[in-house]
């Protein structure tokens, strides 16, 4: 899980972005090894911050995604497979 303060410094898609992003909380995830997308989390509230519970459960949720992906594609290709 990776924290950026004013993530557009790094992501400058987000520079336009209203309210400004004061804080993005990032936990990538995987599917048999490769990556496969990203879990963001925001905050808008300059007063407000992400704790170390906010990560954990954003890991999880990550790993979630990961899974679901796994579930997901087989899935899809095979109907895909039987349109054709």
């Amino acid at each position: 899980v990776l924290l950026f303060q004013r993530p557009e410094r790094h992501f400058p898609a987000l520079a336009g972005v209203e309210p400004p992003i004061q804080e993005g909380l990032l936990a990538p995830f995987r599917v048999d090894g490769r990556a496969a997308g990203t879990i963001w989390a925001v905050k808008h509230d300059p007063e407000g911050r992400f704790e170390a519970e906010d990560a954990r459960l954003i890991a999880n949720l990550s790993g979630f995604a990961g899974l679901a992906c796994r579930v997901v594609a087989p899935a899809e290709r095979s109907r895909l497979a039987r349109s054709e």
